[in-house]
């Protein structure tokens, strides 16, 4: 039994739907009814001298056993459920509550109850205090807590005005404990709904990044396939055409093996090894290489590579899909301590905006780039050619 309750707190690192909720529910289950058990086991070791100072003995001890009773029957409920239920258990506690006061106030021979052993008083406060367990409500807990303590003035001004005053204080003790226990289990249990909105804002996240990775890795593949059908396509391109397919069928097996895209052998360490690895495969282009003043400008770490990479590799198709270019010139250089890599090609070009980027600038060179703190510019009008300028720290 105390597994089970203890189960969903155990459970609340791992993350799946409403998790966090039931551990708050079984926290909060958990500290009421070890403040219970302290209560009962004190009206238990009291009861021979609060016994000593009643005038019904058999009324006296009825309410207490069914105080005990309803209060075992919660506890085992709560434990069980690992939650608190308003039904039958709660309204259960808080009637039997509400006689233990009259019942102690009218049988007790003594000034106060509380001080000489009877349980109405500890059992008004903690009766007041776990209300906030099963009504899940603030206003619910206030008025539960007012109702205690207006029985428990009530009855002390009808039975013995003399302890009115001590009443009262013991009064305002229910109602703040009541609304303390209110504000206490309010704030677990909006921590536990946090905690779940941000798991499924977490799962939503995870699930749109797993999408973009897809768009990334069947973009330029899809691109390929679309021009290898098209009987459109120039004779001199499908070689080329033909050689990139091999590469792009093998990535995608990796990546789709779950294996992640993988890094060619002797993985480009240099920004001209990079300009290399980037435009093999474009000999259908009216390309011309520029990488002789970037053959030592290193570059930081390998995800950054293989972005920079495919990045550089986009813009190419981009060109051969859109361009018409006659010329393309790809250079790469150094200055200081910075990079320059630029694509040029003197083809239709375009009206640069948002609008007019393809999901390949975007997302595959723009975004990409600069989540990696690389600098992405492009320049383009119509009939005039685009430019596109990639500028990075060196060993950055």
């Amino acid at each position: 039994m105390l597994a089970s309750v203890l189960r969903p707190i155990q459970r609340a690192g791992v993350w799946t739907d409403g998790r966090a909720r039931q551990a708050s529910e079984a926290s909060i289950t958990v500290v009421a009814v070890v403040v219970r058990g302290v209560v009962v086991i004190t009206a238990l070791a009291s009861a021979p001298v609060a016994l000593r100072t009643t005038r019904d003995d058999l009324a006296y001890t009825t309410v207490a056993v069914l105080a005990l009773l309803v209060s075992c029957g919660l506890c085992v409920d709560a434990l069980r459920r690992a939650r608190m239920r308003a039904r039958p258990w709660g309204v259960a506690d808080l009637v039997t509550c509400l006689l233990s006061i009259v019942v102690c106030s009218s049988v007790s021979s003594q000034s106060t109850s509380w001080m000489l052993g009877h349980f109405d008083m500890p059992y008004a406060i903690n009766a007041a205090s776990l209300a906030a367990g099963w009504t899940r409500s603030m206003k619910w807990s206030l008025a539960i807590s007012a109702t205690i303590a207006a029985t428990l003035v009530g009855t002390a001004a009808l039975s013995d005005t003399r302890t009115l005053a001590v009443t009262l204080s013991s009064a305002c003790n229910v109602v703040l404990f009541g609304v303390g226990a209110a504000i206490g289990a309010g704030y677990l249990r909006r921590l536990g709904a946090s905690f779940d909105e941000l798991h499924q804002e977490m799962l939503t996240a995870t699930k749109l990044l797993e999408l973009d990775r897809y768009l990334m890795q069947v973009h330029d593949a899809s691109t390929m396939l679309r021009m290898l059908a098209d009987e459109g396509t120039p004779a001199s391109t499908l070689p080329a055409l033909r050689q990139q397919a091999r590469k792009e069928s093998l990535r995608l097996r990796a990546y789709f093996m779950k294996k992640g895209a993988p890094e060619p052998p002797g993985s480009p360490a240099t920004l001209a090894g990079v300009v290399r690895a980037a435009t093999e495969g474009f000999t259908d282009l009216p390309l011309v290489v520029h990488t002789a003043l970037a053959e030592q400008v290193a570059l930081g770490q390998k995800p950054a590579l293989l972005l920079l990479q495919r990045a550089v590799t986009t813009l190419l198709y981009n060109v051969r899909i859109h361009a018409n270019a006659r010329a393309v010139t790809v250079h790469a250089d150094q200055e200081d301590h910075e990079w320059e890599l630029t694509v040029h090609d003197d083809g239709v070009g375009f009206e640069p905006g948002p609008s007019s980027f393809g999901f390949g600038l975007q997302e595959q060179v723009f975004t990409a780039l600069q989540s990696r703190g690389i600098g992405v510019r492009l320049d383009s009008r119509p009939g005039h050619g685009t430019l596109v300028t990639i500028t990075g720290v060196v060993n950055g």
